[in-house]
């Protein structure tokens, strides 16, 4: 199965001609279970050059596979070769352009991580620190959705060394979480009162931050009530919510529909 193959039939699902589409999408439901299908679409979506349409075609197909056939008791399971270099994949996405596929890369590795990390995956967590702490603005952004979804996934597993691995996890994060959630938040009311062009950037990550302090909080402090940093969170939320409240007030209808959001 060529890769050149692969991208023409990914071309053609994308195309307006039902017949093509319909031939395309049974070429790649065959493919699906090939060793090698979910490398191919991985090389097609992290290639920019390619159509974004094509690539994010690409992406989808490859959230579904992951989410059939990345358990090892699936039938047709990936194998723990290919595994090791999509995952080694995933960690090259930080830069992502499109925000589409950015959120189908999230899904993505939220299901693999799900059932590799820590033991299988132990490079994600770091990888995800490093990229939530970038000076690049779509770096740091892709690095809290990915940390989000990632979070919500783990957040999850009820397992008893799942639950001890994700408490762990939880006092070694919150606190630089608290401190990112914080500023962004500051810069957002800035940006806000000055009418800048990227408020819809900030109030996205300070948004990312905010539900994965959530997660934290509610799912990995056995007693949040006694956690320092999660109660100061508390106490920052009623303070941060009233000084949103007060721009809203005097604040454009674009500005004011932005914040309801």
């Amino acid at each position: 199965m060529a890769g050149e193959l692969v991208l023409s039939s990914l071309r053609d699902a994308c195309s307006q001609d039902p017949t093509s589409i319909k031939q395309a999408e049974e070429r790649l439901g065959q493919w699906e279970v090939e060793p090698g299908f979910y490398t191919i679409l991985m090389n097609v979506f992290t290639d920019y050059g390619i159509e974004a349409t094509i690539r994010w075609q690409a992406v989808v197909y490859f959230k579904n596979g992951v989410d059939k056939y990345w358990r090892k008791n699936s039938v047709n399971n990936l194998s723990d070769e290919e595994k090791v270099g999509i995952r080694a994949g995933f960690l090259r996405t930080f830069s992502e352009p499109e925000n589409k596929i950015a959120v189908q890369l999230a899904v993505s590795i939220s299901k693999a991580a799900r059932m590799d990390v820590p033991l299988n995956w132990p490079d994600l967590l770091p990888a995800l620190s490093e990229a939530v702490q970038s000076q690049d603005t779509v770096i740091q952004h892709r690095g809290l959705l990915y940390l989000h979804h990632t979070i919500k996934a783990l957040a999850s597993k009820r397992l008893a060394v799942d639950r001890r691995a994700f408490l762990d996890l939880s006092n070694n994060i919150i606190g630089y979480i608290l401190n990112l959630w914080h500023g962004l938040h500051q810069t957002l009311l800035v940006n806000l009162q000055s009418g800048q062009k990227d408020a819809n950037l900030t109030l996205e990550k300070a948004t990312l931050t905010l539900k994965i302090l959530k997660k934290l909080v509610v799912f990995g402090l056995k007693r949040p009530h006694e956690h320092s940093e999660a109660m100061l969170f508390v106490e920052k939320l009623f303070v941060e919510a009233k000084n949103l409240l007060q721009i809203r007030k005097n604040a454009s209808p674009a500005i004011r529909e932005l914040l309801e959001k």
